[in-house]
């Protein structure tokens, strides 16, 4: 730098210019370098680290034409180079962990910076595998109970990771199917079916498909459950570099699980059998019925019901003395009186319905399943005993005939096993006035109708006899109150009841102006003395000590009939049906109110009718319109009624699931148009004198008595006092055939009971080719087998019996003794 001052001078005083040196210095800018990372680094991967990544964090400097160079530090455990614009770190083969270099940036006038990069390499990876389990269903089998090849395969994919590495292996149950193609594929057996693994380049498929049945599956635990039961397959996977385990070192592996589940049997359908309720070889026998419902359309063969664990069982589902039960479970099947209990032979098959009275077991029916293998299968029922059925009755059944008219009573009689329905009229609460009938309506006195104070009272007899056939005439204007106009008799039984229980009755209202209200009441009706008066047998007035409490109502009007309960009765009359209503108030009696006409009133008495309770019913008058009664009906139990009752089932497969089949077996037991008799509970004696059970109503050309032996034990006495002498000829039919029947003639004859008495000099027993017929001499006159000129006493004839065949007599009177055909002092 110069200075000049004004006057001109630039030099100093010595003749040097006057000038200075300014000097400015230029500082150099340089690059500056940041260390950078952890950059994640796959398992034997290489691995690109763009410059730009790394250099985001840098400062390039003012000469800028940075150039890039590896640094001083290598990594450890791997190598690192630089390709283009990015360094390329390789970890050595199986290294995790961590790993670093350097790197050195470089400006355009040379100046550098160098920075670090941290590198961490992941652990070596483990391949995976998962499965999506599945099932199969037995019965889709050729022989389960739904056949269908779509229930017996399944299928799914293996999701496989392997990471970093390749697959090296895919191996299931030992089998490797790594080289399974997409056509055929790999076939690995399970333990029930079989595993097709295909691939199709990308991915590997399963596909499983059940061979069988198994009868693995535990006892009856239900249909279409796998109850434990699977086809399971170990599926392991190794990658390339040979890893197959976890770091707990369990192997990498998966459970493909195929559900087997179980098939049970399916329900049979039986067809119904039918029968008469009758103890005869055909009549009372179904044989040969089906079990799978052939009348339904079915195959008749149970084998398929089974499903596909064949080789089942079908039995009866009872215990050793389990009750039987009619058709609706609640009323006990009974015979005789005594109810019915099951025996069920050992394998299962064989039903035996059987009575036990103290101790007597008497078998009722048997029912035989017969199992074909293969075939049809069916059962047979035999009717070894008579069952108590019930008989439904109405007084406008073609059966019954109507007798009276205008008279002092009325009655429908019948030469069914039925009732006689006797018809009397009640003025003021007794037995009094006359019936207003035909055979369709019936109404009391004058009015012909039930009007104010007058009621009608229904009983049910065994059989009603009436001088002439017509009821007397009015006596005086008396009706039924004289004893005169009262000549019917009635016929008894042999413990002298001329009355038969019912378990329930009914009356239609078949002539009513508007609706009426009905007061109705049933009665346990005490007996009369046989021929209390001369022309007839006394009706024995109802008392409220004979009164049985009606426990239901059904009311009815041609369609479906409606019940009301008293158990349902909570002080507010019940709503039945058509406007009718039922009031409970009374212990006894029901009050019906609002009956309109055509309407038919039935009532129950005790427990849905499971026992008869009562024989005689009083329609009375309360309000409304006045009344006329018609179609009188009841249901009685008896020994040739009808009775339905199904039996029990259970089918069972070979694994021993088990379905139970209730009330599957129905019988349906019909009445026996013809009965040899009426059942009753107690011995019958029949004295000649008397009445006798059942005797018969045709009048005999010789004066014969005929007889009728019962079903029971029959004891049929004479007497000295009745039989001895002309005209006293019986006739016994049934001897013998269904009880331990005995002729008693004790009283009969005199002297026998002397210890040198011979009883051939009392009887002489022989046989016409078509019945035996007992001669009897009272005083013993058949002295050396004597016939000629003796007084018989009394003839017997036991007709169809050979009580001789080619004995003595001195023998066929011992066998008789010995056998109780014969009672003698």
């Amino acid at each position: 730098m110069v200075v000049t001052d004004s006057d001109g001078d630039a030099t100093d005083d010595d003749g040097i210019q006057a000038s200075e040196i300014l000097s400015i210095a230029i500082l150099d800018d340089g690059p500056s370098a940041v260390d950078d990372g952890a950059y994640s680094v796959g398992e034997d991967t290489a691995t690109d680290i763009s410059f730009a990544s790394v250099l985001a964090n840098d400062t390039e400097g003012a000469d800028k034409a940075i150039t890039v160079s590896l640094g001083s530090t290598a990594p450890s455990n791997g190598s690192v180079q630089i390709v283009g614009d990015k360094f390329v770190y390789t970890p050595d083969p199986g290294y995790a962990g961590g790993d670093s270099f350097s790197y050195v940036i470089t400006d355009a006038d040379g100046d550098y910076s160098e920075a670090t990069v941290t590198l961490n390499v992941a652990a070596d990876s483990v391949p995976a595998v998962s499965v999506v389990d599945s099932q199969v269903d037995e019965e889709g089998l050729a022989d389960g109970s739904n056949p269908n090849p779509a229930l017996l395969t399944t299928s799914g994919d293996f999701s496989i990771a392997t990471g970093n590495d390749t697959l090296q292996s895919l191996v299931i149950d030992g089998v490797d199917v790594t080289a399974a193609d997409n056509v055929t594929g790999i076939d690995v057996v399970g333990d029930y079916g079989t595993l097709n693994v295909t691939f199709d380049g990308s991915t590997y498929r399963w596909a499983y498909t059940l061979a069988d049945n198994t009868l693995d599956h535990p006892t009856n635990p239900g249909d279409s459950t796998a109850e434990g039961i699977f086809d399971d397959f170990n599926v392991v996977v190794t990658d390339s570099d040979g890893d197959a385990t976890d770091d707990d070192g369990i192997q990498a592996s998966e459970i493909l699980s195929i559900a087997i589940l179980d098939d049970g049997p399916t329900a049979i359908t039986p067809d119904a059998a039918s029968l008469v309720n009758k103890v005869d070889p055909i009549e009372g026998v179904a044989a040969g019925v089906s079990l799978d419902g052939l009348l339904g359309g079915n195959d008749a063969d149970i084998d398929d019901n089974y499903g596909a664990d064949q080789g089942g069982t079908l039995k009866f589902d009872y215990n050793d003395g389990d009750p039987l039960y009619e058709l609706g479970g609640s009323q006990a099947l009974q015979s005789g009186g005594l109810d019915v209990f099951a025996d069920v032979s050992a394998d299962g098959t064989v039903l035996t319905g059987y009575t036990d009275d103290g101790g007597v077991r008497t078998e009722v029916f048997t029912v035989t399943l017969n199992l074909a293998e293969p075939g049809a299968d069916t059962y047979d029922f035999m009717l070894l005993q008579p069952l108590d059925g019930e008989v439904s009755f109405n007084s406008g059944d073609e059966a019954y005939d109507f007798k009276g008219g205008n008279g002092p009573y009325g009655y429908f009689t019948t030469e069914s096993l039925s009732p006689d329905i006797l018809l009397t009229p009640i003025e003021n609460g007794v037995l009094s006035g006359s019936i207003n009938e035909s055979a369709n309506t019936v109404g009391v006195s004058d009015g012909q109708s039930v009007g104010d104070t007058e009621a009608i009272r229904v009983d049910f007899l065994l059989d009603i006899d009436v001088l002439n056939s017509d009821p007397a005439a009015t006596d005086g204007g008396q009706g039924y109150s004289s004893l005169a106009n009262q000549d019917h008799t009635f016929n008894r039984d042999g413990v002298g009841n001329a009355h038969q229980l019912v378990n329930g009755a009914e009356a239609t209202f078949s002539k009513v102006t508007g609706s009426t209200t009905v007061k109705i009441s049933a009665y346990n009706t005490a007996e009369s003395d046989a021929n209390l008066n001369i022309d007839g047998d006394q009706l024995h007035p109802n008392s409220p000590s004979e009164q049985q409490a009606i426990d239901a109502v059904v009311i009815s009007n041609g369609g479906a009939p409606v019940t009301v309960y008293r158990s349902d009765y909570a002080g507010i009359a019940l709503v039945a049906a058509f406007g009718v209503t039922v009031d409970f108030s009374d212990p006894h009696s029901v009050l019906v109110n609002g009956i309109p006409q055509g309407v038919t009133v039935g009532v129950i008495s005790g427990a849905e009718a499971s026992t008869p309770l009562f024989d005689s019913v009083e329609y009375e008058w309360v309000s409304g319109s006045t009344f006329k009664l018609g179609d009188f009906g009841a249901l009685f139990p008896s020994s040739a009624g009808e009775v339905d009752f199904a039996l029990d089932l259970a089918i069972t497969d070979a694994d021993g699931d088990a379905l139970a089949l209730p009330g599957s077996l129905v019988i349906n037991v019909a009445e026996n148009p013809d009965p040899a008799i009426q059942m009753l509970d107690n011995e019958v004696k029949q004295n000649i004198q008397a009445e006798p059970l059942l005797a018969s109503t045709d009048e005999d050309v010789d004066e014969v008595e005929q007889l009728l032996a019962s079903e029971g034990d029959d004891v049929f006495v004479f007497t000295l006092a009745e039989h001895g002498g002309a005209d006293t000829d019986v006739s016994v039919t049934g001897f013998g055939d269904s009880g331990e029947d005995a002729i008693d003639l004790r009283d009969l004859l005199v002297g026998e009971e002397a210890e040198s008495a011979d009883l051939t000099s009392y009887l002489n027993v022989t046989f016409d080719g078509a019945a035996t017929v007992i001669e009897v001499s009272s005083a013993g006159e058949f002295v050396n087998g004597n016939t000629t000129g003796v007084t018989v006493d009394q003839t017997i004839t036991l007709e169809g019996v050979d009580l001789v065949g080619s004995d003595e007599l001195s023998m066929v009177i011992q066998n008789m003794l010995e056998s109780g055909q014969l009672i003698t002092d």
